[in-house]
């Protein structure tokens, strides 16, 4: 797993590409609470390069969602097929919106 962090002016893109299991999820979320340190008004996780995503990480997706939200910010995850479809297996795609691009999100 390969985990990048980009800048936009209206906020962040955590970009996450390969395997993201219970293994690996530990990693994601030490980079998410180094970026919660920071005052981040906007997130958006960018899944489009994740090969896989496990229940693990998706528990800290929602945990990460709720957490920018209660310091009245704004969460996005742009997945891919793939993802998106075990995001709604899981049934947690109605809680964050969803997003193809997320260089728009940000530019808007």
């Amino acid at each position: 797993m390969k985990v990048e962090v980009i800048e936009r002016a209206g906020g962040l893109i955590l970009k996450v590409s390969g395997v993201v299991d219970s293994f690996s999820t530990g990693l994601l979320e030490s980079e998410c609470r180094q970026l919660m340190q920071r005052d981040v008004k906007t997130m958006v996780v960018d899944l489009q390069e994740t090969e896989f995503l496990g229940s693990s990480a998706i528990c800290h997706l929602v945990g990460l969602g709720k957490e920018v939200r209660k310091r009245n910010g704004v969460f996005y995850v742009s997945p891919n097929s793939h993802v998106r479809k075990v995001l709604k297996m899981g049934g947690v795609d109605d809680l964050f919106p969803l997003v193809r691009n997320p260089d728009r999100v940000l530019s808007a």
